[in-house]
Formats: C-alpha cells, sequence, structure tokens
C-alpha cells in the first residue's frame, strides 16, 4: 500500500513538474522574441545583461549543439572506417 501512495505521487510530481516546465519554456520563448527585438536596436544588450541572453538564448544554442552533433556523427558513419 505504501509503495501505491509512493508511485501515485511521483507520476504526480513528474507530471507537475513537465507542466511547469512547459509553461516557463513558453513564457521564456516571449522573452526570447523581446530580447531579439530590442537586441536589434541596441547590440550591446547581450553583454550589458550576459545572464538574461543565456537564459532566452539556451534553447537555441542547445538546438544548435543538436545540429551540430548530428551532423559530426553522420559524416563519421559516413567516412570509409580505417
Amino acid at each position: 500500500m505504501l509503495r501505491d501512495i509512493l508511485l501515485l505521487r511521483e507520476t504526480f510530481a513528474k507530471t507537475q513538474d513537465e507542466l511547469a516546465w512547459h509553461e516557463v519554456l513558453s513564457d521564456i520563448q516571449g522573452l526570447h522574441d523581446i530580447f531579439v527585438a530590442a537586441a536589434k536596436k541596441n547590440p550591446s544588450i547581450g553583454t550589458t545583461f550576459p545572464a538574461l541572453a543565456a537564459i532566452v538564448g539556451a534553447r537555441t544554442l542547445t538546438a544548435e549543439r543538436g545540429v551540430a552533433t548530428k551532423q559530426a556523427n553522420k559524416k563519421a558513419k559516413a567516412a570509409p572506417p580505417k
């Protein structure tokens, strides 16, 4: 019985965590758009607020790294073995 309660609690906690991150990432995307617009007017904003630049750009950087890794793996796979 205790095990069942703990499993239900774990499921609940994971669901709440996923919902919270979904909301936060949506908000960050909105901030990203605003930050990009502000950076077009004032390019030094990224150096003035580096933490904000890191937060709003984190998703983009992660995606770019993922693409680079995928391309590198594809090239390594296509290369003839030595």
